[in-house]
Parts: C-alpha cells; structure tokens; sequence
C-alpha cells in the first residue's frame, strides 16, 4: 500500500467511529421516543396509510371498506396501526441521515426525500398483504411478516444506499438493486424453514425463562398459541442483511453475525420475560418497556448492526489503484 492509499484508508476508518456513535445515540433516542408514545398519538398517520391503501386497491377493480385504521374487502379486514406505518422504520432512517457525513442541506433533503419512499413502499406492501389475505387467507401472516419486517427493513437499507450514491455521486457503500436482490437470496430459504422452526426457538427460550422461575420456587406454565411469532424473524433479517453486503472475509462475517444473533437472542428473551411479567403477574406498567424491548429486536437492533457492518466493510476496503 502506497502512503497515500494508507492515508486514505486511515482518514475513512476516522470517520467511521464518529458516525457510529451519532447513528447508535440517535436510534436510541429516535427508539425510545417512538415506543413510549401512545398510540393514540399515530391514529392520524394510521387512518392516512389505510385511506391510501384503500385507495391503492381500489385500482384493482375491488371495492375496500375503510373506516379509521380498519380495511376490509371480500370479507377479509386489517387493521393499520402505528407498527404497520413504519414508523420506527422512518425514525431509523432519520438517524441514519443524521449520522452520515453530509452537508445539512443534503441531510434534509435526503430525510424528506427517503421518508416519502418508504412511506409509499409500506403503502404497497400493506396493499399487497391485505390483497394476499383475501384471496388466501392461509398465507396471510407469512406475507405478513416476510414483507412487513424482512422486506421493509431491506427497502430502509436500499433506501440508505440510494442517499448515500446520490450524496457521494459514487458507488460509496454498494448498489441498492443488486443488494436487494442478495437479500432476496439469503432470507427466501431460511425464512422457508424458519417459519416451522420458529415456535422451537421460542420454546427453548421459554425453557430458560421457566428455570429460571423455578430457581425461585414459581412453576410457570407457558402457552405457545401462536404459529408465527414476529419478534423472530428478526434472525432472518439479521443474517440476510450481513449475508447481502460484499466485500467482507468469512471470518469478518461470521463474527458480526454471531455477535449480532447474540445479541438478538438477549432481546427475545427479554421480551418474552416482559410478557410472562404482565400476563402472570399484572405488571402492566412493564408494557412500554414490552414495546420498547420488541421494537428494538424486529427493527432497531438488525438494522444497526447492518449498517454499522456495512459501512466498517467499505469503510475498510483498500481504495482500486
């Protein structure tokens, strides 16, 4: 490496902790507000994503009943509210913008710009969703959760990419087609599988949880009703993001990974344990810790942990020539 390649690389690896820190203090800042914010307070943006959507299908040729946040069509209803909106998704871009090294013109335009697309990518995808629940109902909760968190965390991603090219009018960080389409890749198998895995997983987690009440004399017993269980998807998202960026050694790769499933796993107990508090005990004022546990496990935490992986990759990456 020539002197001034290593300047270069050693003047990009001193931006990247700078930027890592304003990203990770504005998600927790952007997190915390949004999860500990009532409902009520987003039934504005609720009823304006179901009138869209409602609209949206109606160019199909169907017919929607929309009343506040609830659409219905064929017999088959949904009701939007503020998780639908995407709203944290929107928050984590904000701080993505806001941590990037630009000039504050570029910033709000690039916040402005990214929040009206993915505001009109969750409008589709809403659309989408309620048109795959009408025709097969049975199929509704994976379409559900695949597009809902899988597809809207890598829609925020590309959309990331897209401000970032047209900021640096470069390929800085990577090419947002061909990413979405690694992603596609290396999430459509494993979600496959995870969709019959998953309760396991939430099992063993739960086994864990009841020893650990046993350790104290309390024999719980816990009910897994669900088929799906969201909050777990966010394994998927998790390795399909690391597994779409280029550039990055097996060994680099795989500890990111871990790290980051680590991490994740701690969050899903910690919410599943938030939810044997309220259920079995009547804690309910642990119920915003609840929401502010599981939004940072479906969105905060994968999101984080790509980008920050995918900004050290390129970051790190010697300069052609």
């Amino acid at each position: 490496m020539s002197a001034g390649a290593g300047r270069r690389a050693v003047g990009r690896r001193s931006l990247l902790l700078p930027f890592t820190r304003k990203f990770l203090l504005a998600t927790v800042v952007g997190i915390l507000a949004v999860s500990l914010v009532p409902e009520t307070v987003f039934q504005p943006l609720n009823r304006l994503t179901a009138l869209l959507v409602g609209d949206l299908i109606r160019l199909t040729g169907l017919e929607p009943v929309v009343r506040g946040t609830r659409i219905s069509t064929g017999g088959f209803s949904v009701n939007v509210i503020a998780e639908c909106s995407a709203v944290q998704l929107m928050v984590l871009y904000a701080a993505f913008t806001a941590a990037f090294p630009a000039p504050r013109a570029g910033k709000w335009i690039g916040w402005a710009a990214g929040t009206v697309l993915l505001f009109t990518v969750n409008i589709i995808r809403i659309a989408a969703v309620t048109l795959v629940g009408r025709q097969f109902p049975d199929w509704f909760e994976t379409a559900h959760v695949y597009f809902g968190q899988l597809g809207m965390l890598v829609a925020t991603i590309a959309v990331c990419l897209l401000w970032c090219r047209w900021q640096s009018h470069a390929d800085r960080l990577n090419g947002p087609a061909a990413f979405c389409l690694r992603f596609l890749i290396f999430s459509s198998l494993p979600f496959l599988f995870w969709i019959h895995l998953n309760r396991l997983y939430v099992g063993a987690i739960d086994t864990l949880i009841g020893a650990f009440f046993r350790l104290n004399g309390l024999q719980l017993v816990i009910p897994r009703t669900h088929h799906l269980y969201y909050q777990t998807f966010s394994l998927i998202a998790l390795g399909g993001l690391l597994m779409a960026v280029r550039g990055a050694g097996p060994v680099m790769r795989l500890r990111w990974l871990a790290l980051g499933l680590v991490a994740l796993t701690l969050f899903q107990a910690a919410f599943r344990l938030c939810n044997v508090w309220i259920t079995a005990f009547g804690f309910e004022w642990l119920a915003p810790l609840s929401q502010l546990v599981y939004n940072i496990c479906v969105r905060a935490l994968p999101l984080a942990v790509a980008l920050g992986f995918l900004v050290n990759v390129r970051g790190q990456r010697e300069p052609a020539g």
